[in-house]
């Protein structure tokens, strides 16, 4: 009686995980673009620098959910690359010449990059098997993300070069928590008839997901890596981006405590879309206004934006994916919005900012955005579904 107690015992373990796990990604969303200017560098060369660690991405991260769902245990995958993690970040303190920098970002990425999809997939296999919600567990992260905007901000107030430091601390964090997750096996061990990967893309409801997705997360990453530079130009110092980031991502959590309710009411497809259509008036309204204490209160239509798409594709590809590859599934999409969305975001970003400037971006992002959205309900009106995902959640 007492075991079956414990069994049922609530996943604390995965709310700690998520929140030290995503303290890291605030220290550098923030504060590595603003490094980088502190350097003398152009938005270009900021642009280009960011891009390298999405190229990484587009190799290292499908390899990753490759050895994962070909491991013993997907665990022993996660804490690899979490440790590769906690101690190339450490190599940004010895230089900040354009060359060293981009060879440590590839370094730096090919472990990072991994820890996302490969996290999710354990986390979310656990909780499948206990029919547990995975958005009070999420959340874990939005709050230790928001958190960590804050505290980042005042070290980076002192000295910009503590951010890396840091990181490799919040990570050391992770990793004891990463260590008490439960073991996943790497499915693809087990089954005997295998399935072809190309049976992912079969699903077209999948693959309008991921489209639609990577034109958005292309936008949101030029606002990832433009915004801090932007707020700053505007008038607001340090500390006050980490306020900004903090109400950006603690805005996240109404959506999470609801978020089963609401894909179940509205469906996956106009989730997408209605948060696509919140974001297009985040972008103009960074256009028009440019009073940085205004723009920190629009910070909470964040939490409309960038959590709505990730919920709704890792809960949907794990719903949807086969079992043998679920972590390749998950990596391919984290694939679009860490490595290809961001790749553009920053090279083509960088570029267009210097030629017309940030907030001329913010304009034609809400066109795009607008257009994105047309398309995307025109397809799914247009076309017939498959019967891979006739009967799915959309």
């Amino acid at each position: 009686m007492l075991a079956a107690v414990k069994k049922e015992k609530y996943p604390y373990n995965f709310i700690l995980y998520y929140a030290f796990s995503f303290m890291a990604p605030a220290i550098f969303a923030a504060f590595l673009p603003v490094y980088l200017s502190t350097k003398g560098y152009n938005q270009t060369a900021i642009g280009t620098l960011l891009a390298v660690g999405p190229v990484v991405t587009v190799m290292a991260q499908p390899a990753w959910g490759v050895a994962s769902d070909k491991s013993r245990y997907k665990n022993n995958v996660l804490l690899l690359i979490t440790l590769g993690t906690a101690f190339t970040v450490l190599l940004y303190n010895f230089s900040a010449a354009f060359p060293f920098l981009v060879i440590v970002t590839a370094v730096f990425t090919t472990f990072s990059s991994g820890i996302t999809p490969v996290a999710d997939t354990i986390i979310l296999d656990h909780l499948g098997k206990k029919q547990r919600s995975f958005g009070p567990v999420r959340m874990g992260g939005t709050i230790g993300y928001a958190v960590m905007a804050i505290i980042a901000g005042y070290f980076a107030q002192k000295n910009i070069k503590f951010i890396f430091i840091l990181y490799a601390v919040v990570v050391g964090f992770s990793l004891l928590f990463t260590a008490r997750l439960p073991k996943v096996k790497g499915y693809y061990r087990e089954i005997k008839s295998k399935v072809s990967i190309i049976q992912l893309f079969k699903n077209r409801g999948l693959v309008l997901f991921l489209v639609f997705n990577l034109i958005i997360s292309i936008i949101s990453c030029f606002y990832s890596n433009f915004f801090p530079i932007y707020y700053k130009q505007t008038g607001a110092d340090n500390v006050l981006l980490g306020w900004a980031t903090f109400i950006a991502t603690i805005s996240e959590i109404p959506f999470l405590i609801f978020a089963d309710r609401i894909l179940n009411k509205i469906g996956t497809r106009n989730c997408l879309a209605l948060s696509a259509a919140i974001s297009a008036i985040r972008w103009i309204s960074l256009y028009l206004i440019t009073n940085v204490y205004i723009n920190l209160v629009l910070q909470i239509l964040h939490g409309l934006n960038f959590i709505v798409f990730n919920y709704s594709m890792v809960t949907y590809i794990n719903k949807e994916a086969p079992k043998e590859f679920k972590t390749t599934a998950q990596a391919i999409y984290t694939l679009s919005v860490m490595g290809i969305a961001r790749i553009v975001g920053g090279l083509l970003g960088g570029y267009l900012s210097d030629c017309f400037g940030i907030r001329q971006i913010f304009l034609l992002n809400t066109m795009i955005t607008i257009a994105a959205i047309i398309l995307f309900l025109g397809l799914f009106y247009l076309l017939p579904p498959s019967k891979s995902y006739k009967n799915s959640s959309l």
